[in-house]
């Protein structure tokens, strides 16, 4: 069905719906034998919509959303990487997860951190803190087939970091140019 996206803008249908429920049903197996062949059906079903109504094989991407008229969505977006990072059961090939990690990367970092997804104007369209977090971590995750990643994760981590107060609390958001906290300080979900 269709519902509003990890953001409560967007409309329509998610790869990022889709995925996090891939990976709830997927860690459900082993707690509900009984129920493996729903599950299975239920997970293919998952994979089946994503590389059917999502999937950019010219781009070798997902795109983020298909609206109730069929049109794709296919800006960057951070919850993109919810496949790679946290739920890396989702079966996609590593040079897709790659693709997507560097369409993300190219599309929303800033000079001060990370955007939540192309064109975004809330409250003036800044960087936020949970973006930079989970780009760190996507590419830690990453950095098992491609290394160098390594040291880009360390990088982003650090960058995210250093946007903290003098009590190390986080803001929602910062200035992508300054680094300035806005909006409301300290937010759980930077923390989380």
């Amino acid at each position: 069905l269709n519902s509003f996206d990890l953001w409560e803008e967007v409309y329509g249908l998610h790869f990022y719906a889709h995925v996090t429920a891939y990976g709830a049903l997927h860690r459900s197996l082993p707690l509900f034998p009984e129920l493996e062949g729903q599950i299975h059906s239920a997970l293919k079903a998952c994979k089946n919509f994503c590389y059917h109504h999502l999937y950019v094989s010219k781009q070798k991407r997902f795109a983020r959303a298909v609206d109730p008229h069929n049109n794709r969505d296919l800006q960057a977006d951070i919850s993109l990487l919810a496949c790679i990072f946290p739920f890396s059961e989702f079966p996609i090939e590593d040079s897709v997860k790659l693709s997507l990690f560097e369409f993300c990367y190219d599309k929303l970092t800033t000079k001060m951190g990370t955007l939540r997804y192309e064109n975004d104007h809330y409250i003036g369209g800044n960087s936020w803190v949970l973006a930079g977090f989970w780009m760190a971590q996507a590419a830690r995750e990453l950095s098992k087939i491609e290394p160098h990643l390594a040291d880009l994760s360390l990088e982003i981590f650090k960058k995210s970091m250093s946007l903290s107060n003098e009590a190390g609390f986080f803001p929602e958001q910062v200035d992508s140019q300054t680094g300035k906290p806005l909006w409301v300080m300290p937010l759980g979900w930077s923390h989380a």
